[in-house]
Formats: structure tokens, C-alpha cells, sequence
């Protein structure tokens, strides 16, 4: 496959993975289960896809993959716009990739965009709920760097792992509040087995594999499709209005990204074509 070829692949994958994981919200509004019996079944049913894609792919080698492993909502969304600013730095810090002036403009633009979609919600908060927040945009950003800079690091077996201690911590509260993770019908626990094996599990075999084509700054940038997307989903099967705000700045994050995307996809046919 030439450098073209994967270029496009990667931006496929990566923005397949972001507008499958946007479907999070549907899944949320469609369980009757409380926040913690909701993540021990997603984390259970994500664990066992990703853990045997893995056995499938790695057989023998399986447990070797893991032996190496060594605010506000308006608040949180603003902070974890900037995980492609995180990500582009890093990214030419690590692996010294250039970053063009048309990738800030369209990082800087989207940014905006996310801001006008929240701009009446911005403001207060916890302080810890801002902290987290923005921990999430330094981790995305690092998680995207380190699968591209060090191929070697398998982040298939990590997130299993992160599901691992999902289950665990939620099993745990739900003990000590007396409650039991089987207290769940059968129609919410086939909606969790999709939420868990499809929504967050497919989205992240996508991402593992787009996010090593692509540079870091363009991955974190596609990642935007996700918070678009989500209050679309809402809209379509719940019939919640998102609102004329939400509106505006999805469709300003929209158009940036398909016409860098767009651009970027041009500029690598041309260079192929001259070399």
C-alpha cells in the first residue's frame, strides 16, 4: 500500500471510529440501568470483544501482549478540544512531525466551533471536574502519540486492561451500595452487550489501527467528528432539539474538518504524483 493509499485509509478509519463512538448517547438514553451497572456491562462485553480479536490475531502470543504492557459537561467538552493541540505538540516534540499552518488554523477553527456549541453552559464547574477534563485531552493526545510514535505498544491490550478496572471499580460500588450488576433484563443487557462490544470496542479496533497512518495532529482533529455527531444522534432517534448554538458550531467543526481532510487528501495524490 503506498503512502497515498494509507494516508486515506487512515483518515477512513479514525473518522469511522470517532462517529461510531458519537453513538454513545443513544445507547444511554435507550438502558434503564443505573450509571454503574451500565459500566460494568459495557466494560464486560467491550473486555471480552477486544480480548478475542486479540486471542484470534495473536493465539499463542496473547498473553504475551499483556505481559509487556509495563466539570461541568460544557467545561469538559471545551478542555478536550484541546487534545489535538496536545497531540501536535507532542507529536513534533516525540516524533518531530511538521506541523503546517493549515492544520493550527483548522485545530483553532474547530476549537471554536466546539465553543459556540457549549458558550452558554461555559463557566463554573468543579474544580475537579475541570481538572478531569483537561487530563482527558493530555491523555487522548498522549494515547494518539504513542500508538503512532512506538508501534511496538499495543493499546488493544491497554484498554482491555482500562475495562479490566472499570469492572472492578464499579463492582465495587455497586456492592458496597448493596445493589448487584445482575439486577439487569434481558432487553438492557442486549443493549449493553451492543454498547460494550460494538459502540466502544468497534470504535477502538477502528482508531488503533487508522490512528498509525495518519499524523497525531490530524487524528485528534477527525476526533472532533465525535462531539458533532453526538447531539445529531440525539436529535434523529430521541427528537431532542440541540439547539441553534449546537447547531452553528457542529457545522462550523463540520465543514473544517471535511475541507482540511479534503485538502490534506490532495496534497498527498500530488505528492505522490510528483515522486
Amino acid at each position: 500500500m503506498n503512502r497515498t493509499s494509507s494516508h486515506r485509509l487512515g483518515v477512513v478509519l479514525v473518522a469511522s471510529a470517532a462517529l461510531w463512538w458519537s453513538t454513545g448517547g443513544l445507547f444511554l438514553r435507550a438502558v434503564h440501568t443505573d450509571p454503574w451497572t451500565t459500566i460494568f456491562w459495557r466494560s464486560a462485553f467491550a473486555f471480552s470483544t477486544m480480548f478475542l480479536f486479540i486471542a484470534i490475531r495473536k493465539r499463542k502470543r496473547t498473553l504475551a501482549h499483556f505481559r509487556a504492557l509495563l466539570t461541568s459537561v460544557a467545561n469538559a467538552l471545551i478542555l478536550q478540544s484541546l487534545s489535538p493541540f496536545v497531540a501536535a505538540i507532542l507529536g513534533f516534540m516525540l516524533m518531530g512531525e511538521r506541523i503546517a499552518l493549515r492544520t493550527w488554523i483548522a485545530m483553532l477553527v474547530s476549537a471554536f466551533g466546539v465553543y459556540v456549541m457549549v458558550a452558554n453552559a461555559v463557566g463554573g464547574g468543579s474544580p475537579l471536574g475541570n481538572l478531569l477534563g483537561f487530563a482527558i485531552a493530555v491523555f487522548y493526545g498522549g494515547a494518539v502519540v504513542v500508538t503512532r510514535y512506538n508501534h511496538g505498544v499495543q493499546m488493544l491490550p491497554a484498554s482491555c486492561l482500562a475495562t479490566i478496572f472499570a469492572m472492578i471499580l464499579s463492582l465495587s460500588v455497586l456492592t458496597l451500595s448493596g445493589h448487584s450488576p445482575l439486577e439487569v433484563d434481558g432487553h438492557d443487557l442486549l443493549l449493553l452487550a451492543c454498547f460494550g462490544a460494538f459502540q466502544l470496542a468497534g470504535g477502538m479496533l477502528l482508531f488503533t489501527y487508522g490512528v498509525r497512518l495518519i499524523p497525531a495532529a490530524e487524528s485528534a482533529l477527525l476526533s472532533f467528528i465525535e462531539t458533532i455527531a453526538a447531539p445529531i444522534w440525539v436529535f434523529v432517534f430521541f427528537d431532542e432539539n440541540p439547539g441553534l448554538r449546537a447547531l452553528l458550531g457542529g457545522a462550523i467543526v463540520l465543514v473544517t474538518v471535511i475541507v482540511y481532510t479534503s485538502l490534506n487528501i490532495r496534497r498527498q495524490a500530488q505528492l505522490a504524483a510528483i515522486g
